[in-house]
């Protein structure tokens, strides 16, 4: 399992019982790969988020929020 999850669900489907994720690996350890990976830069530390890995998960075994990647959000959108 993946060190860190990115939430890739919109707001919107705050109430629903489930929830999309990424998992987001340390860019050292994890190949990049072009079209279903993206490299991102969370803490100070390069990570690969595996978009090809994508799952729902159970909303409630997603307890703490260590940040966000909102900021990226339009990067994502327009590749």
């Amino acid at each position: 399992m993946a060190p860190l999850v990115v939430t890739l669900q919109s707001h919107l489907l705050d109430a629903m019982p489930t929830v999309v994720i990424a998992p987001m690996f340390r860019a050292d350890a994890y190949p990049v790969y072009s079209r279903t990976s993206a490299k991102v830069e969370f803490g100070g530390q390069p990570y690969v988020v595996s978009v090809a890995e994508l799952a729902a998960a159970d909303a409630r075994g997603l307890t703490r929020s260590l940040g966000s990647l909102r900021i990226l959000k339009t990067r994502f959108a327009t590749r």
